[in-house]
């Protein structure tokens, strides 16, 4: 069972909040325990993805996921180091 500090970007560790595993250069934690992955099909991956090629140096070829209601595009959790 999660305990209230391990709920949100915290999720499962806040060590993890960026899904960067920090002691693994290069290594990613995406899955459903990713900071909200629970439920939220297919973002765990997109999340993992904007980080990835932001630490590649990479373009981002895909189109980003807007705010609900605002049509501006959301930031990826982690995607800022």
């Amino acid at each position: 069972a999660y305990t209230a500090n391990q709920m949100g970007l915290n999720r499962p560790h806040a060590d993890l909040a960026d899904l960067r595993v920090p002691t693994v250069e290069g290594l990613y934690h995406c899955g459903s325990s990713s900071p909200n992955g629970g439920g939220v099909n297919g973002y765990p991956a997109y999340a993992a993805a904007n980080v990835i090629v932001s630490d590649q140096g990479l373009d981002q070829w895909w189109k980003p996921l807007a705010l609900p209601g605002t049509g501006k595009p959301a930031a990826a959790a982690g995607s800022a180091r």
